[in-house]
């Protein structure tokens, strides 16, 4: 909800913005999906601020943790420079051995969660996370047939047109791979009437750019 609107006694119309959004924790979060906030927070504080994204990512905070073993056959994370990213991050835990773990408090707002929890400070940091990220496999992943740098160029190019090509006949303009997609950030807006007709709601909704109707205008046309 972005916004409530309704009517007064003498016909006016009143706005009133919502502050209903209550603290949260993200806990479990990986490099991969920090480095996605990283740029949702660009996205959203670039320029005039999204005030309504930032007022829940201020009352958001973040636990991740470190990837000592890809997640599935699919992993690309180290491909694109997403392994090993912590910035975003309130409180970023690596598991160790001997069933311990280590945590690095990266923020005042991670700093208070761990007021009441009982640890072992550490004063070799760096040398225990070296020590787990050396286990590792090599490469780690999935890896691209060309250096990161070069998709860009690789996708605006003639020769990738085939490629779209292929699996825009296969698509079913379900949205699914925006929605499993970690940095889209398509919205739509809409209003909410109440059944008196004297007030309502603004909501926004997360959209998709491969559903049929994302970019239908008036008259049914489809840019």
């Amino acid at each position: 909800v972005l916004f409530s609107y309704y009517k007064d006694s003498e016909g006016h119309t009143l706005f009133k913005q919502s502050t209903a959004m209550e603290p949260q924790i993200l806990a479990g979060v990986r490099s991969c999906d920090l480095k996605a906030i990283y740029l949702m927070d660009i996205v959203f504080a670039d320029g005039s601020k999204d005030i309504h994204y930032c007022q829940r990512r201020e009352k958001t905070a973040i636990i991740a943790f470190d990837c000592l073993s890809p997640c599935d056959n699919q992993c690309f994370c180290q491909a694109t420079h997403s392994l090993d990213f912590i910035q975003g991050a309130d409180i970023f835990i690596t598991p160790l051995s001997h069933s311990q773990c280590l945590l690095e408090i990266l923020t005042a707002k991670g700093k208070q969660l761990v007021q009441t929890l009982t640890a072992a400070p550490c004063d070799n940091t760096a040398q225990l996370k070296q020590q787990e990220r050396s286990q590792r496999p090599e490469p780690f992943g999935q890896q691209f047939v060309v250096p990161l740098e070069q998709l860009s160029q690789i996708i605006h190019s003639e020769q990738a047109d085939t490629v779209y090509e292929h699996y825009a006949q296969r698509c079913f303009s379900c949205g699914t791979c925006n929605l499993v997609c970690p940095s889209c950030y398509c919205f739509d807006t809409r209003d909410d009437f109440a059944l008196d007709g004297q007030s309502g709601e603004k909501t926004r909704h997360w959209d998709a750019c491969m559903t049929a109707g994302f970019a239908e205008v008036a008259g049914g046309h489809i840019f």
